[in-house]
Formats: structure tokens, C-alpha cells, sequence
């Protein structure tokens, strides 16, 4: 089969003899999802006919952005009770953790689970930041203001278990083009059968202004996104989807706003930013920016901001082997995502077995700071090792037990691996709304991670029927 699209992928080997294949079960018959979306376009979604393929050929999205003319299909029972519950879990457990160490008196750091008063200050040193200088920020905030957006990177496992390879929290990638690749992939097919489904995104904005008990439209609800500074300081765009974040928002009639167009409106008011009523902050402020919000946000005006200051720390690496006693601790309940074993190398040693293992920059983004133990000369291993030595907490890093990502396979017989991301928004306190959409990364598994290469992503569709082959596909 041709590939117009510019896809490069893999011939399974001996090698990869166990993974979980998205697309196919262990005798080579269609998963159920697949089964049921075949039914639904009349051809088979792995081999797609020529006029999807040019549809996605070159830059779909107006970038170096590749879109898969192939979705991956998961099935309704598994996307509502283990990636939307999941992921509104580990949301609501980070928002009470937050609360507990920088509201109220860190009960979390005493309850014997690893996570020590010590421990925090060296990862929110890595951070730039430290427990101090949060309460200090924080002092009299209710917890309602702890907002963020949450996209956690997911993968499964190869008895179909979803896990959590890293959390995301704030300029999260993905909220944009969850919705937009899998509108391009449902008009290329001609799926529609009723009205479009709403971006996430939007939805989300719409409410939480509802929450606040305000419009879009008012000219004092602005859109923050990455600014003039903060796009010089990454070479130009800080993410490809901030224009198409813009985009959307803007459908709203949210104003969108930048560094030069808060300056003017701190000026024309005489008293900074006060004038404004809600700031959703969804880009990468810079340093010219940042005094503002905060002045914004913890002053006296108390302007809501989502992404609120000093969120962000939620998303660092090191914290991942706590939150699922976050979850059994804050909400009394059963953990549905959990990461794969993970420590913090606070000592520079690297695990005993490190083929096993990977390490990770503890708040590195974009695939830096990563890695894969298994792929390194003994060499290599000792130059990991001595970087290791005295990169805590300014520089800490994670080791995190390695997991075969599970395939998506074409119809050519070539497959990618594939990662999750998946969004959700919390509104308020202990409100999260869950999106609808995800969007799936893929890699052929001899592709660099490098920050720089190509991004190629895959529409992912929610199957109507129950998915009976999936052995992961209810609630644990």
C-alpha cells in the first residue's frame, strides 16, 4: 500500500512477540472497536481508500504535523470507566494534594508514604520553587482556585492495563488537536450521522465562565496563550497547536490577548490587570508576563486564573510514585490509572537491572531528559551514572520501570507504538470534566524521541458497542 502521508513504520519482529496489538487480538481477527467501525464505513478502517489518504497527505493542520489516516479505536466501556475516570481521579487527588501541603498542614508528608517534607523541597527545588515561597504566594486563597489543565501521557500495557507514564499539568499539548485530527479523519470518512461533537476545549472554558458567572464575550474575559517573549524565547512557536488553540478559543468570542495586550491594559487602568475578570491561561507566559498574572491573581483583585501559579509542580516526575496513594488517601477510592514503578534517584545510582529501566529528567517536557537504559553502551551507562552523581534536586531525575507500548497496526503489516493523551479540565474543587477527546502519539521504534522530529499523531474514535475482547475494558 502507498503512504501519501509520509508515514514510516516498522515490520513487527521476533522481538516484539509480546505487546498488546491495538487493532488486531492474538489471532489476527479485528478487535470488536475495529469490528464495529469496518461495519459503520463499509471498508476496513486499516486499509484506507486513496481519498482518505489525500486527505491527510502533507500538513493537514498547517504544520509538520503527520495525521495517521487510521484511528485508534477504543471501546465505550474502556474509555469512560478507565480513561475518563481515571484520568478525573488523579486530577481531583493532585488538586487535594496541593491544598494539603500548600493550604493546610502537609498531613499528606506525614503519612508514612514515602513522600517526606525532604523530599518535596528537592522536587519543587527542580522546579525553581520551594514549599515556602508557595504558601507565601497562597496565603487566604480558597481551594477553589487551585485550577489546571491536566493531560496525563498513557500507555498499555501488554495485558491491555492503561498506566501512567507521566503527568502533565498546565500548557498541556493535545486539547486542541484531540478534536481537530479526529474532525479531519470523520469528514475525510464521511462518519457523521449527527451534529459534530464540540471541542473539549471549549467546552471546558464555557464551564468554567458559567461557574464564574460570566460570558465568553465580555471584553474583561480574556485567553492567555504563549506570547510575543515566550515564542522568541522557543524559536519561534512554543507548541505547533498554539495557533489552532487560539483558533478555537476564539469561536467562543474569548479575547485572546499576549504580553503587548496586557501591558496596554495595566496601563490604561493605572492599576495593573485588575480590571479584568477571568484569565484562561493556556500558553507558556514569560517573564515579562508572569509578575503581572501574579500580581492579578494573588492581589487584591483576586482575578480567577485557570492554570493557576504554581500548579505546574503537579506535573514533575518525581511525584509519580505517590500518586496513587494520593488517590487511596484523598478519595477513599480504588487507583483506575497508576504509573508503572518509578523512584526518585536521589542517590545518582542507577537501578541493579537497567535494561528494565528508563530514566527520566524529573521536569523535562517534549521527550528531553529520557532515557531508555535497555539501548546504552556500558559507556554511556556510566556517563548517565556520573550525570546522576549531582543533578539532585536542581537537575533530579526518575527511573521508571520500562513498558512495551502497545502497537497500532496498518493493513501493510508495518505498526507504530503508541502513547495516549488524554485531558481533562478542573473547573473548581473537586470538579473535573473529563474530555471526550484524546489523541494518540506514534513512534516507530526506530525513530529518535528527539524534540525536533516530526510529530505524527492518530485520530482516536470511541467505538458505540461494548468492547468484549478488550480484558481491560472495565472498571478494576
Amino acid at each position: 500500500m502507498s503512504t501519501p502521508y509520509d508515514v514510516v513504520g516498522h515490520k513487527p519482529s521476533a522481538s516484539d512477540a509480546r505487546y498488546y496489538d491495538e487493532a488486531v487480538d492474538p489471532a489476527g481477527q479485528p478487535r470488536a472497536p475495529y469490528a464495529e467501525l469496518a461495519q459503520r464505513l463499509g471498508w476496513d478502517p486499516r486499509q484506507p481508500p486513496q481519498r482518505v489518504t489525500r486527505a491527510f497527505a502533507g500538513g493537514p493542520l498547517g504544520d509538520s504535523t503527520q495525521i495517521l489516516p487510521m484511528p485508534l479505536v477504543l471501546g465505550g466501556a474502556e474509555h469512560r470507566d478507565q480513561i475518563q475516570a481515571g484520568v478525573a481521579q488523579r486530577a481531583r487527588a493532585l488538586q487535594r494534594f496541593f491544598a494539603d501541603v500548600v493550604l493546610e498542614d502537609g498531613r499528606f508528608l506525614g503519612a508514612q508514604t514515602g513522600l517526606t517534607q525532604s523530599l518535596l523541597d528537592g522536587i519543587l527545588a527542580s522546579e525553581g520553587t520551594s514549599l515556602e515561597e508557595l504558601r507565601r504566594w497562597w496565603k487566604g486563597q480558597r481551594p477553589d482556585a487551585i485550577r489546571f489543565v491536566y493531560g496525563p501521557d498513557l500507555a498499555r500495557e501488554p495485558g491491555g492495563r492503561w498506566v501512567v507514564l507521566e503527568d502533565n499539568v498546565g500548557c498541556v499539548s493535545g486539547c486542541a488537536d484531540s478534536f481537530l485530527a479526529l474532525d479531519a479523519y470523520e469528514t475525510a470518512c464521511g462518519l457523521r450521522t449527527q451534529a459534530p461533537t464540540r471541542p473539549d476545549l471549549l467546552v471546558a472554558v464555557e464551564r468554567w465562565l458559567e461557574r464564574l458567572q460570566m460570558r465568553p464575550a465580555d471584553p474583561r474575559v480574556v485567553a492567555l496563550l504563549t506570547d510575543a517573549h515566550g515564542a522568541r524565547w522557543s524559536g519561534g512557536v512554543r507548541f505547533q497547536e498554539d495557533v489552532r488553540r487560539q483558533q478555537l478559543v476564539r469561536q467562543l468570542g474569548v479575547r485572546v490577548v499576549d504580553n503587548a495586550d496586557l501591558e496596554r491594559i495595566a496601563d490604561a487602568s493605572g492599576c495593573g490587570l485588575t480590571e479584568l475578570r477571568a484569565i484562561f491561561n493556556i500558553g507558556v507566559p514569560s517573564t515579562e508576563t508572569w509578575p503581572m498574572l501574579l500580581d492579578a491573581f494573588f492581589g487584591r483583585s483576586r482575578v480567577p486564573l485557570f492554570n493557576a501559579p504554581g500548579t505546574s509542580v503537579l506535573g514533575n516526575k518525581a511525584l509519580l510514585p505517590f500518586v496513587g496513594q494520593m488517590v487511596e488517601c484523598y478519595c477513599a477510592e480504588k487507583v483506575i490509572l497508576d504509573a508503572p514503578p518509578t523512584t526518585v534517584l536521589r542517590d545518582g545510582l542507577l537501578p541493579d537491572n537497567p535494561d528494565g529501566w528508563v530514566v527520566k529528567a524529573a521536569a523535562g517536557c517534549n521527550g528531553t531528559g529520557v532515557f531508555d537504559l535497555r539501548s546504552q553502551t556500558p559507556q554511556q551507562l556510566g556517563a548517565i551514572e556520573e550525570m546522576l552523581e549531582s543533578s539532585w534536586p536542581e537537575q533530579a531525575a526518575v527511573a521508571q520501570r520500562r513498558v512495551e507500548l502497545s502497537r497500532l497496526s496498518l493493513g501493510d503489516g508495518s505498526a507504530f507504538l503508541v502513547e495516549l493523551r488524554a485531558v481533562g479540565y478542573v473547573l473548581g474543587w473537586e470538579e473535573v470534566f473529563s474530555g471526550s477527546q484524546c489523541l494518540a502519539r506514534l513512534t516507530s521504534q526506530d525513530e529518535s524521541r528527539g524534540r525536533d522530529r516530526a510529530l505524527r499523531v492518530a485520530p482516536v474514535l470511541i467505538a458505540i458497542a461494548p468492547d468484549t475482547h478488550n480484558p481491560a475494558s472495565s472498571r478494576p
